[in-house]
């Protein structure tokens, strides 16, 4: 059985998982997370696993690739996840995936569903850090003139290439997630613009070619810019 994701009281989210689910289910899952992400921003979840599926080797792996490539995506709009797991079996599954693919947020195991929820809207309520803004600004402004790096950011934001990253991992993120966050959300803008060929659209986020967007669309979206672009317009 599929689990359910309650948007109700968005940007905090629950996701409530079943004994029985197939492998598609879980792939869909996560593609409703990512949707979730891009059309929210930040937002945090609450995970229920009061019911979880029974462990299998072969769930672990797939729920660990999802995970991973979700985190790939769109980790950085992704604030906390607190798991509502009140059994031992349960909380083995979720430590099994979290090995495959370590969350790149603050993440919170408990057996109440009332701290999770408090937990996740203290997080959702503090305000963004301003260095992975401001990171996300100087990066903008780079671009396409030049490739972005963890000196030149740093240079231009008064610190260290050191201290930039040691900050970024503060924040659960790598320098390259942040720059493919901000290529990310400049294409998906840039690729629904009237007249706008998909080579300016690489140049204008700062790839050297065509290839390179359209494998980057692929990561992003699972389809080409062009086929975005027809979902999009």
């Amino acid at each position: 059985m599929k689990p359910t994701l309650d948007r109700s009281e968005a940007p905090l989210l629950f996701a409530t998982f079943y004994p029985t689910i197939s492998a598609a289910e879980v792939s869909d899952h996560f593609r409703e997370i990512e949707r979730a992400c891009v059309e929210l921003g930040r937002l945090g979840v609450v995970v229920d696993l009061t019911d979880a599926p029974l462990y299998s080797p072969t769930l672990v792996r797939l729920a660990g690739d999802e995970m991973k490539n979700c985190q790939e995506r769109v980790g950085d709009r992704i604030v906390a996840v607190a798991h509502v797991i009140p059994n031992v079996l349960a909380r083995a599954l979720l430590a099994s995936v979290q090995w495959l693919a370590p969350p790149l947020f603050p993440s919170l195991v408990t057996a109440s569903r009332d701290e999770a929820r408090d937990w996740v809207t203290g997080h959702l309520e503090r305000p963004p850090a301003g260095t992975l803004l401001n990171v996300r600004e100087a990066i903008g402004r780079t671009l396409p003139d030049t490739t972005p790096t963890l000196s030149s950011i740093g240079r231009s934001l008064g610190m260290s290439r050191r201290t930039l990253q040691r900050r970024l991992s503060e924040r659960g993120v790598t320098f390259g997630q942040v720059l493919d966050s901000v290529r990310r959300d400049a294409a998906m803008s840039a690729i629904t613009r009237p007249g706008a060929s998909v080579y300016e659209v690489a140049l204008s986020c700062g790839y050297d070619d065509v290839k390179a967007l359209r494998r980057a669309f692929r990561r992003w979206t699972g389809r080409s810019p062009s086929e975005y672009r027809k979902l999009r317009t």
